[in-house]
């Protein structure tokens, strides 16, 4: 959190399956904690006793940032999804595979249709191709 008044890090915990009810929360200053990186350091120290406390558990990462399992999309994967485009009447017209990325600061889409690569196939090199354009 930067402001003029006000800079420092809000540390936020969330329960599993409570979107939008916050489990904990704290500020923690610049000022009081002696500078930018010991508030920081001050700020995890007190959100892992806090998951500690609450039994909440720490998510997977893959070790790029990403984490390695995500529930609200069919691929497990942020940033990749498989789509249904249908007609007006809600036959299916075709899937896909999309995979959405950041390279040199602007968004990326690329898709792999099922028919051509299938559900399997097209889903490692939907995250292949991502992983190789960062």
């Amino acid at each position: 959190m930067d402001y003029d008044s006000a800079t420092g890090w809000w540390v936020r915990l969330y329960r599993p399956g409570e979107n939008k009810r916050t489990a904990a929360s704290k500020h923690f200053s610049d000022s009081k904690n002696c500078g930018y990186e010991a508030a920081l350091t001050t700020a995890r120290a007190w959100r892992d006793a806090q998951m500690a406390a609450l039994g909440i558990a720490e998510r997977a990462c893959d070790g790029n940032g990403h984490f390695l399992v995500y529930k609200r999309n069919r691929s497990g994967k942020i940033g990749l999804r498989l789509v249904h485009d249908r007609h007006l009447d809600g036959r299916i017209r075709r899937i896909y595979w999309e995979a959405r990325f950041m390279l040199d600061g602007k968004q990326r889409v690329r898709t792999y249709a099922v028919r051509k690569y299938g559900y399997a196939n097209d889903n490692h090199t939907t995250r292949n191709t991502a992983h190789a354009l960062h």
